[in-house]
């Protein structure tokens, strides 16, 4: 069997961690009770779900066939479901055979970090999903697909999940580049430079300057399918130079500020979670109940997703290290939003 990095390790969790199944203890250990011994006695619980569902996968990578085990498994559970698809497709991309003959595949660029914690927003994921794999099934029209909104409203959380989907991912086979510029981006040489090291990591990046770079970037963009992720994108100056070249690429744009973007932007606006994700959000690795108390408690708090990990974290470790119940803790969480200042945060 194929030896897996620790980042497509974490690809894995987070895609078992999207399916139901694994998104509750009780509900792990039923999964984990249905897998042959050998297995489910190598791997220990921990009370993070990110944690225990990593044991899973290192667990069942150590023996034959046994991530093929844990597959049939979870699939009784979840049958045909979209988190599963997506799942058995990432599976099969990563444990498929090395090739023994012919040329060694070049590396594919993917400058995404793993994704942690994230709560589908069906809407907006799927709206822009759309966008940018019609992008690579019409003609070759370049399309800047762009997230727009307030900050701390997850669009970056948002666009990695994007650009962590098997689907996407398979539609942009010479890889997915991502840069970030920010409020001040300063000079942008060395992050063009960066760009051109994933692109071609043999090649010594000789550039006198910002403008030499970008050209070379454009150039070896040409012919290429390619995602370009260009995020926290203040002005439309500093954004200029990612959009040269490359007419089969696509560009991700996150940007809180609408009149950066080029014109025949395809926008989706990415605001306040609603309110069943909002929950989801906040109730992340706490014990299952309690639904109640949460709603109220996500509702004060604007449905924003900065401040629900925030609160999420503070009960977190109110259950894990003080004792507290779920209610209790939603109930101190409650009354935190009283307190003065507390309004500031909205």
């Amino acid at each position: 069997m194929k030896n897996l990095t620790f980042g497509e390790k974490q690809a894995l969790v987070e895609a078992l961690l999207a399916c139901p199944t694994m998104q509750e203890r009780e509900r792990r250990a039923t999964l984990l009770a249905e897998l042959p011994s050998r297995i489910s006695g190598n791997i220990n619980e921990t009370g993070r779900a990110r944690e225990h569902a990593l044991g899973i996968v290192n667990g069942c990578l150590n023996y034959q066939g046994g991530i093929e085990e844990l597959l049939g498994v979870l699939q009784f559970f979840e049958e045909n479901s979209l988190p599963m698809q997506r799942l058995e497709a990432l599976i099969e991309a990563l444990l498929r055979p090395v090739e023994e003959q012919g040329e060694p595949k070049s590396r594919v660029p993917f400058m995404v970090e793993p994704l942690k914690a994230f709560v589908a927003r069906p809407s907006e994921y799927e709206a822009l999903k759309s966008q940018l794999l019609s992008h690579v099934t019409g003609e070759a029209v370049a399309i800047t697909t762009a997230l727009r909104g307030a900050g701390g409203f997850g669009k970056t959380t948002l666009a990695r999940a994007l650009c962590h989907d098997p689907a996407v991912r398979g539609a942009f086979p010479d890889g997915i580049l991502w840069v970030t510029l920010g409020e001040s981006p300063g000079d942008l040489t060395g992050r063009v430079v960066a760009l051109l090291h994933a692109l071609r990591p043999e090649e010594e990046a000789m550039v006198a300057d910002v403008e030499s770079a970008v050209t070379r970037l454009a150039a070896l963009l040409e012919g290429q399918r390619v995602l370009l992720v260009i995020d926290d994108v203040w002005e439309a100056t500093p954004l200029a130079p990612f959009l040269r070249g490359g007419e089969h690429c696509a560009r991700l744009i996150t940007t809180r500020k609408s009149d950066v973007l080029p014109r025949g932007t395809h926008r989706v606006d990415v605001d306040a979670m609603r309110a069943s994700e909002a929950v989801v959000l906040l109730g992340m690795d706490l014990p299952a109940g309690h639904e109640a108390e949460l709603t109220r408690l996500a509702a004060r708090l604007g449905e924003w997703p900065l401040l629900l990990r925030l609160v999420n974290k503070f009960l977190y470790d109110l259950v894990t290290d003080v004792g507290l119940s779920n209610g209790r803790c939603a109930a101190r969480g409650e009354r935190g939003t009283d307190e003065p200042g507390a309004a500031r945060l909205h």
